[in-house]
């Protein structure tokens, strides 16, 4: 095993002495993962009174879990996104296409 050693970490006697604990001001900060459309409308259920058990939409079904998708749903999907934006590069670099 390795171990740090440095000046002042043992007293004269080998018993290791406690660090020096330095009071600094520090500020903590929270950080909210959310835009300033779900904060406003948080905001705006709040400030309206409502019982936030009766609330619904976005929030609500992001706690609920989803059955996941059978794979047969998420293949045609992909098909048709394909078949929609078939030609779409070139049209957009200037080749024309569809």
């Amino acid at each position: 095993m390795t171990e740090l050693i440095w000046d002042g970490k043992y007293d004269k006697d080998g018993h290791r002495v406690a660090p020096l604990r330095v009071s600094l001001p520090f500020q903590t900060v929270e950080t909210v993962n959310e835009s300033a459309q779900e904060r406003q409308r948080t905001l705006d259920l709040f400030s309206t009174g409502r019982d936030p058990a009766t609330w619904s939409g976005e929030a609500d079904r992001r706690q609920k879990p989803q059955p996941p998708r059978m794979l047969k749903e998420i293949r045609a999907d992909i098909l048709a996104l394909q078949r929609e934006t078939e030609g779409l590069l070139s049209e957009i670099a200037g080749g024309g296409g569809r």
